[in-house]
Formats: C-alpha cells, structure tokens, sequence
C-alpha cells in the first residue's frame, strides 16, 4: 500500500511539473502549433488518468484488506465464545 501511494504521489509531482510547461500559453511564433506541445498534453492527460486509476485500485485494495480483517476478527471473536463455552462446560 505504501508503494501505490509512493507511486501515486511521485506521478502527481511529475504531472504538476509537467503541467506548468503545459499550461503556459502559446507562444506567439511560427512553432504555435509545435508537436512538442501537443505530446507534452497527451502525456500530462495519460499521467492524470493514471494517477485516478492508482488512486481508485487503492481505494478498492483498503476496503478489501478492510473487510478482510473483520472478517478475521469476526472468527477470532467467535472462536474466543467457543473456548468460553467450552472452559464453561469443563469447569463449569
């Protein structure tokens, strides 16, 4: 989980790097409509979907090793009743 959020945070720092060359406007010359340009959007636009994307499977993986450890307390907390149970029936 550490790693995803690692990964997420460096992608977003490289997106808002990338973002603020993106984001100046066009220059006033010739090369206005530079291929540079239009790659650096594609690739800033790629890099948000993919931050979302990490973001939203974090999301999923946490409600999942959430549920998986009720779960796990769940059966802890009833194996704990049949011990009880069974102390009680033995000394009773």
């Amino acid at each position: 989980m550490k790693s995803i959020l690692v990964r997420s945070l460096a992608l977003a720092t490289l997106a808002s790097s990338i973002s603020a060359f993106a984001g100046s406007p066009p220059r006033k010359s010739d090369n206005a409509n530079d291929p540079m340009e239009s790659n650096v959007a594609q690739r800033l636009d790629q890099l948000e979907k993919e931050v979302h994307q990490l973001e939203v499977k974090d999301k999923l993986n946490q409600d999942e090793k959430q549920k998986t450890n009720e779960q796990e307390k769940k059966k802890i907390r009833q194996q704990n009743e049949q011990w009880e149970k069974s102390l009680g029936g033995i000394y009773g």
